[in-house]
């Protein structure tokens, strides 16, 4: 009996060690994300560019829109807005303010007025310093970057949810498809482990245990 209890024990042991084993060996991809001559993952290369890419569209949206309003002109406002050699004639900016967010372009004979719909899209323009700076610390994996990347992503889709119900232009929809899309490759599982504040406890800690309560047993 004393043998056969022996035996157990040591199997038991062995099981254990090798259950907890793939978890302390440096080549299992949880336990060392880095593993592979310490090259960074694809995905997080991607995520990373995927800011960067998010940031300069985001910037493009309220310039496009406006330039895109100027050519909807009629041809004899058209002219009075463009110069014959090229260029865009001398004009300031008027903004109504907050309320009406409505902001008016006056041109030397010609005022055009740009409708909120066209206006609200400059506040995304702001943000895309901050995300550029994102991606760079995304692509460094820096602590708090995957935080970060998250966060940018609700507030744009929460801005977009307000733009939708209160002034419904078509480039809402593109914002929210492109942070959709970021938010679901942000929890990809090769994404996630690549920070250690966001990887699951290792099994091998559950385990070191096991063997000395087999003993006190």
């Amino acid at each position: 009996m004393p043998c056969e209890r022996a035996s157990l024990t040591s199997r038991t042991r062995a099981t254990i060690m090798t259950i907890a084993s793939p978890n302390k060996s440096p080549e299992n991809p949880e336990s060392n994300p880095s593993a592979g001559g310490g090259k960074r993952r694809w995905p997080v290369t991607a995520v990373g560019l995927l800011l960067m890419l998010e940031a300069f569209l985001l910037l493009c949206i309220f310039p496009t829109l406006v330039i895109f309003r100027l050519y909807k002109l009629p041809p004899e406002q058209l002219s009075l807005v463009f110069l014959p050699g090229g260029g865009i004639a001398p004009f300031h900016v008027e903004f109504s303010g907050m309320r009406s967010f409505l902001l008016t372009l006056h041109f030397a004979s010609l005022k055009v007025v740009i409708p909120p719909n066209v206006t609200s899209s400059a506040i995304y323009g702001f943000f895309s310093p901050l995300l550029i700076l994102t991606g760079i610390a995304f692509l460094n994996l820096w602590r708090r970057a995957w935080m970060l990347a998250v966060f940018f992503q609700a507030l744009f889709l929460s801005l977009a949810l307000i733009f939708y119900f209160n002034l419904r232009h078509p480039y809402v929809y593109v914002v929210m498809l492109y942070a959709s899309y970021l938010v679901f490759y942000l929890n990809h599982h090769d994404v996630k482990i690549a920070f250690p504040e966001l990887r699951p406890p290792a099994r091998s800690a559950m385990h070191e245990s096991a063997p000395a309560r087999l003993k006190d047993s």
